[in-house]
């Protein structure tokens, strides 16, 4: 009988277990929603941060590469889509803009990304009731690059990281949204250490010192945000 009960509901057992695990979806709704958007560097660190905030959100974060602010601008109403309630949305976009598609400009100019930032930022105020939070970007290793079996040339530069910085500063500044500085989580746990050889991405150990830190700065505004939410 036991066997019997087992080939009956045993696909169905398999079905929901593998359901909880689809990205997006809440098993328990008392848990508020985080949702990471950003380029590969987020998609390295995104399995950390799940698993460091397990006890107290449920972590989304889209399939794709979010890739840079012109994609993301275009994307977001299907990301978002369903998860406009989300207590906290991580943000970052950069380290594609600033790409070198020819060695000599950049993808993006610094003007141009400033626009389209802004541009993001303004429609997840208006659309979600989220706490932004906005990442910079890391940094990178020239030499690296050139001598990859990725790259093999130059595909960013360490100027341009920190100019487009500086630059989203100015942007997330005027609307009050707090930085979670990646940057210098990088410099100060080692560049040449965490970074892999292509000198853009990081190691395993690199993406988990991210994701840790990525993880307590989105614990700490949850608990603001708890703190600060008036009492039914």
């Amino acid at each position: 009988m036991l066997s019997l009960l087992l080939r009956v509901h045993l696909p169905v057992l398999l079905v929901l277990t593998a359901a909880s695990f689809v990205p997006g979806l809440r098993a328990d709704d008392a848990k508020p929603l985080v949702v990471l958007i950003g380029d590969s560097i987020r998609m390295g660190y995104q399995f950390t941060v799940a698993a460091e905030l397990a006890d107290v959100a449920e972590v989304w974060a889209p399939d794709d590469n979010c890739q840079h602010t012109a994609y993301g601008l275009e994307r977001l109403p299907a990301w978002l889509e369903g998860r406009e309630d989300a207590a906290i949305i991580h943000v970052n976009f950069g380290l594609h803009d600033c790409y070198l598609p020819d060695s000599q400009t950049t993808r993006h100019t610094v003007e141009q990304y400033q626009t389209n930032l802004a541009a993001i930022l303004d429609w997840l105020a208006t659309h979600t009731r989220a706490q932004i939070i906005f990442a910079n970007t890391t940094p990178v290793i020239e030499e690296r690059q050139i001598t990859s079996d990725v790259y093999h040339r130059l595909v960013r530069r360490q100027a341009d990281v920190d100019r487009f910085n500086v630059a989203a500063q100015e942007v997330v500044n005027r609307r009050g949204i707090p930085i979670d500085d990646l940057h210098r989580v990088v410099m100060e746990g080692g560049l040449e250490r965490l970074s892999k050889s292509d000198g853009v991405h990081f190691t395993r150990d690199g993406f988990r010192v991210l994701g840790r830190a990525v993880a307590a700065n989105i614990r700490a505004n949850l608990t603001c945000r708890t703190a600060s939410s008036p009492s039914p």
